[in-house]
């Protein structure tokens, strides 16, 4: 089914309310998300120069290289993860309930953010809350690291070149966002084959 096929279909069935169904779990999410992921790489970065290189000059050219971002991108990326992935539950599946279950244990899916949170844990306990946080961890690893990867190398081959201006950073960050988006397709699909599962399970 094409895009615009998906689109007409939850119009249909759901009206303009469907297509943002999960909408406010997942701006909630991203808000924590980002403040965590930014602010963490600077202190993990900070972390590992010092661990692996602790008699090195600040600013020298040993603590420039991208590998030291591309371990705190990962790091900083796993641990906002962590912190935020309960609201990505709920926000996966406030997405794909449908109207057909109404009872049991599908019920609670077309409730608000906090009800669903509420019965997820008296139903499946503290670690319902990271079901399939696994394949989430993968996929963010390589792309928070390599985002910081490619904006940092980007950033000193520019600078090289060019004897340093601040105008390089807005195009390597463009750039390592899209490096690192590519290279992280495979988790978008898996989360996709993953949702339509459940749905078939819901309507089940």
């Amino acid at each position: 089914m094409t895009v615009g096929g998906v689109l007409s279909y939850i119009w249909q069935q759901e009206g303009l309310q469907g297509l943002f169904r999960g909408n406010t779990a997942s701006v909630m999410r991203i808000v924590p998300y980002a403040a965590i992921h930014f602010g963490l790489y600077e202190y993990y970065r900070r972390g590992i120069i010092q661990f692996a290189i602790p008699h090195s000059e600040p600013g020298s050219q040993e603590q420039g290289i991208p590998l030291w971002d591309l371990l705190a991108g990962s790091a900083s990326g796993a641990t906002a993860v962590l912190a935020t992935y309960p609201l990505d539950l709920v926000r996966t599946r406030l997405a794909w309930a449908t109207e057909a279950p109404t009872h049991g244990s599908a019920a609670h899916h077309r409730r608000g953010i906090w009800p669903q949170l509420v019965t997820t844990v008296s139903e499946e306990g503290i670690v319902g809350l990271y079901r399939g946080c696994t394949p989430t961890l993968l996929g963010i690893l390589p792309y928070a690291g390599l985002k910081f990867y490619v904006y940092q190398a980007l950033k000193n081959h520019y600078r090289a070149w060019t004897a340093a201006t601040s105008e390089s950073a807005a195009a390597a960050s463009d750039v390592g966002g899209i490096s690192s988006s590519s290279s992280s397709g495979q988790q978008e699909l898996f989360q996709s084959g993953q949702l339509q599962q459940q749905r078939h399970s819901a309507q089940g």
